[in-house]
C-alpha cells in the first residue's frame, strides 16, 4: 500500500508541477514538487501527516487553478493526493495484517482506486465542455437529491442489527494463535479461545 501511496503523491506532485511550469508559475511548481518530496520521504519514513499534506495540494491546486492556466492537471493533482491520502491512511490500519492478505487487499484497492480516478477525471474533463443553466431552485433540489441518495447509500451499507460482521481471518498458525480472541456469537463479547 505504501508503494500505491508514493506513486499516488508523486502523480500529484509531477501533474501539479507540469501545469505550473507550463503556465510559467515557476514558484508554484517548486512547492508543488517540494511538497510530494516532504511527503514522500515522510510515508518511506512511517511518520506521514497525511491531510496536512493533502491540504497543501488543495491549497496549491487551488492556486494554480484559480491563474487561468485550466483545471484538468490541478484536479489530477487532486484525486492522485486524494488517493494517496486514503492510502497512506489504509496503509496504517493494515500494519498488523499477514502479508498475504495486505497484498491482496492492496491489489483490490488499487484496481478500484485507479477506476475511480478515471471516471472522475473524465467527469472533470467533459463538464468543460457541458454546458447547463441551472436556476437557484434546481441547484438547491439538485444538491437536496445527492445528499438524501448519498446518506440512503451510508445506511443500506450497513450491517444490520444480527447480522455477522465479516473479519479478516489469520491464515497461519502464529497468526491465528496471535489474534486469539473470538466474538461469542450470542453476546457479542470478546472472550479467549
Amino acid at each position: 500500500m505504501r508503494t500505491f501511496t508514493i506513486f499516488s503523491v508523486g502523480a500529484a506532485g509531477l501533474a501539479l508541477a507540469a501545469d505550473a511550469a507550463r503556465a510559467d508559475s515557476l514558484t508554484v511548481a517548486i512547492f508543488s514538487l517540494a511538497l510530494s518530496a516532504f511527503w514522500i520521504l515522510a510515508e518511506t519514513r512511517g511518520r506521514t501527516r497525511a491531510t496536512l499534506f493533502l491540504t497543501g495540494f488543495a491549497v496549491l491546486s487551488g492556486i494554480q487553478a484559480s491563474s487561468g492556466s485550466g483545471f484538468l492537471l490541478p484536479a489530477l493533482a487532486v484525486v492522485a493526493a486524494l488517493h494517496g491520502w486514503d492510502a497512506s491512511l489504509a496503509a496504517a490500519r493494515m500494519a498488523d495484517l499477514p502479508r498475504e492478505d495486505c497484498r491482496r487487499i492492496t491489489h483490490r484497492y488499487a484496481v478500484t482506486s485507479v477506476v475511480l480516478a478515471a471516471s472522475s477525471l473524465a467527469l472533470v474533463a467533459a463538464s468543460a465542455s457541458l454546458r447547463v443553466s441551472l436556476a437557484f431552485g434546481g441547484a438547491v433540489a439538485l444538491a437536496v437529491a445527492l445528499v438524501v441518495v448519498s446518506t440512503a447509500i451510508g445506511v443500506l451499507s450497513r450491517p444490520r442489527r444480527g447480522e455477522p460482521v465479516i473479519e479478516a481471518e489469520a491464515t497461519s498458525e502464529p497468526e491465528k494463535e496471535k489474534a486469539g480472541r473470538q466474538l461469542s456469537p450470542d453476546l457479542d463479547v470478546p472472550e479467549n479461545g
